[in-house]
Parts: C-alpha cells; sequence; structure tokens
C-alpha cells in the first residue's frame, strides 16, 4: 500500500516532514510547497523530487520565505496533500496550524 503524511511546520521559513506510511518503496515523489499571501516576497512555491523514500522513512522539504502577514500553505507530495495557515514575519512564518 502507497501512503504520504505530510506535516507542515513553521518557523525560519516553512517545512514538511514527508512520511512514507506504506510498506512499499517510493521513488521520484514530486513536491510542492505554496504560499498564497499577498505579501509574500520571496518564498511563494518551491518544488522538488524526492529521489528515494523506504518505507517507513521520512524527509524534511524546505522553503525559504520573506514576507508580512497571513498566509495558506499547501503542500503536494506525489498523491498526498495538506494545508495550513500561519503568518509571515519577515524570514519566520509562525502560528502554522
Amino acid at each position: 500500500m502507497v501512503a504520504v503524511e505530510i506535516t507542515i511546520k513553521g518557523g525560519f521559513g516553512v517545512s514538511a516532514v514527508i512520511k512514507n506510511t506504506g510498506t512499499t518503496d517510493l521513488t521520484n515523489i514530486d513536491w510542492t510547497i505554496a504560499l498564497d499571501g499577498k505579501l509574500i516576497f520571496v518564498g511563494k512555491a518551491n518544488s522538488g523530487t524526492i529521489a528515494a523514500l523506504a518505507a517507513g522513512d521520512s524527509v524534511t522539504i524546505k522553503d525559504f520565505v520573506i514576507g508580512f502577514g497571513k498566509t495558506g500553505i499547501a503542500v503536494t507530495a506525489g498523491t498526498a496533500s495538506a494545508s495550513a495557515s500561519g503568518t509571515a514575519l519577515l524570514f519566520f512564518v509562525i502560528g502554522v496550524a
């Protein structure tokens, strides 16, 4: 079974932990992080590919952000997706929930 779990975190920018909760090793997992705040100057979108993710393992992906104010955060990894909201204060994203 293929199962991916995404946990979004704030702090210095935005990060997301992508965990393979299935029983099969995964390869070539495309991911994106997108922020929709009106005052996000750097880091509105970032994407990449996770080359390999073994069953039970996790990897952290990051997006450097510069901005102010409330923002929505959307993360996809393969067919899985998660969303959260937070507040950008220059380089930091706080109150992610």
